[in-house]
């Protein structure tokens, strides 16, 4: 038994048609029924149940399938990478992030990507949400991390969402919600709130109002900060409260606390890397097929 007989048996297994699969795999029919027939006989076990009518999957083949498929995208990457490796190349790799997106998954990935590719220079730059898909757009950057945005004037932009958060209400250790665990949104919805400055983050301010009306009120927003750590610094000084995913505590300190919100209504903000497809540069392909392997493992949503 070889890769090619197991890319034979996942491919009856996802069309279900010995027929279709034989010309997915440039193959007759005949010779498809050939190589189950001969895998069967060598693991020992029916992996289909098979007459006229239909084609279904035993007890024992579903379990190989699962495997089955780990070893096939295991190989895949094993030839990837094989050939990165025989490449040895030089380049750069220019990422674009804004304070606390990043944080919880960037750092082991990039280290994954540097033992795999000693010789390319990362770069990283820290930015507003504005100047990122910017900087995209120019060529700046060949890919950054972000919160989703709709951009109608960048051809081939790319935007792959890899978790959604629930948002936290933040307030400084004073205010008199400091001591709860969760709260209900009544006891906030007369706050004032501080959000992300509005020319440099469009869409969040129109994310947040949207969530608070569906939570029942309008809400008193205030847009000054321009950044994550002013917007913090606010709050702690007890200027206002926010609303933050969790993955923001790496910036939390003494003085402020993220409170869970009780509520119906699904209180969320999304993640997303955004690149563009018609990028030539070789190592944007190296980072995608890591993010790619993170997002299998469930590195992501965190």
């Amino acid at each position: 038994m070889d890769i090619r007989c197991l890319k034979y048996f996942v491919s009856v297994a996802k069309h279900m048609n010995f027929t279709k699969a034989a010309q997915e795999c440039f193959i007759s029919q005949t010779a498809m029924s050939q190589h189950i027939s001969r895998m069967e006989e060598e693991l020992g076990f029916k992996l289909f149940y098979r007459n006229n009518r239909r084609v279904e999957l035993t007890p024992g083949g579903k379990v190989f399938l699962e495997e089955a498929t780990n070893l096939l995208r295991k190989f895949d990457y094993a030839v990837f990478w094989g050939s990165v490796a025989s490449m040895d190349y030089t380049g750069h790799l220019r990422i674009g992030f804004l304070s606390y997106t990043e944080k919880r998954f960037l750092p082991q990935l990039l280290k994954i990507f540097h033992s795999r590719n000693p010789r390319v220079e990362i770069v990283l730059v820290r930015k507003n949400l504005v100047d990122l898909y910017q900087s995209l757009r120019d060529g700046e950057l060949d890919v950054i991390v972000c919160h989703p945005c709709e951009v109608k004037d960048i051809p081939q932009l790319v935007i792959k969402k890899y978790a959604a958060h629930n948002l936290c209400l933040v307030v400084n250790n004073e205010h008199p919600l400091a001591s709860e665990e969760i709260v209900d949104v009544q006891a906030f919805s007369n706050e004032r709130f501080l959000v992300l400055n509005e020319e440099f983050y469009p869409q969040m301010r129109l994310h947040l109002e949207t969530l608070c009306l569906e939570l029942g009120f309008k809400p008193n927003m205030i847009d000054i900060p321009q950044d994550m750590d002013s917007l913090l610094l606010m709050v702690e000084v007890g200027l206002g409260v926010t609303l933050l995913p969790p993955n923001a505590k790496h910036s939390q300190n003494e003085n402020l606390r993220f409170i869970d919100i009780n509520s119906d209504v699904e209180i969320n903000i999304s993640h997303a890397i955004a690149y563009l497809s018609e990028n030539p540069n070789p190592s944007l392909q190296v980072f995608l097929k890591i993010f790619e392997e993170f997002e299998k493992e469930g590195k992501l949503n965190i």
